[in-house]
């Protein structure tokens, strides 16, 4: 592949993204993937074949990003799986609340179409194995148990940066757009299952008044 093809590929994709995050995945057109990167609909077609091709690779390009970041973190032996944990919490809120779009663009297929045989799902149940089985080694507790835990952090953490405002009149005016915010609640749901002799009615707010 030449560099000016390359170049051209690079910037149709950035466009993509930036369309899916400005009108969300259903409002993508080739006309205005088109005018964002600054080529014809023409050249879309000659690359990727179709919308729904390089949508597809977007989608795939994308999450293989977040789950190759994912899994560099929890292989660093260097940090506890507590902070290893918090850590990987921590870009998984982030990036949600960065890329809005993609983020629900990833999950549209599950939640809108109940299909669960996206790239999204496939990975992330994967990375999920990944998980328990390194800290089913780490910590030496029951499979069953961590697999518990681990859909109750995701769990836990999903609807508060896919809807960062849904609690704000609940939760006295905050927002998870917040850091300190998104940081009081990973602290908190993780305190719950690794801190020594905490029970969930001990934990504390992290965050302060």
């Amino acid at each position: 592949m030449s560099k000016e093809d390359a170049s051209a590929q690079g910037k149709i994709i950035e466009a993509t993204i930036e369309c899916i995050e400005r009108e969300g995945i259903q409002a993508v057109t080739i006309r205005k993937i088109a005018k964002l990167a600054g080529v014809n609909s023409a050249a879309i077609n000659y690359y990727f074949r179709s919308k729904e091709k390089l949508v597809e690779e977007v989608m795939r390009s994308t999450v293989e990003n977040v789950f190759e970041d994912w899994r560099e973190i929890i292989n660093d032996e260097n940090r506890s799986v507590r902070e290893r944990l918090f850590l990987l919490f921590t870009d998984y809120m982030e990036g949600a609340i960065m890329f809005p779009g993609i983020s629900k663009a990833h999950i549209w297929e599950p939640l809108i179409n109940n299909n669960y045989d996206s790239l999204f799902v496939k990975m992330l149940n994967g990375f999920f194995q990944d998980l328990v089985k390194k800290l089913k080694l780490e910590l030496k507790r029951p499979a069953k148990e961590l697999k518990l835990v681990v859909i109750h952090l995701f769990s836990a953490l999903t609807m508060p940066v896919l809807m960062p405002d849904l609690y704000r009149e609940f939760y006295d005016g905050k927002t998870f757009k917040e850091a300190k915010v998104r940081r009081a609640l990973i602290e908190h749901v993780l305190k719950l299952y690794f801190d020594e002799g905490s029970e969930p009615g001990q934990a504390q707010d992290t965050e302060g008044e």
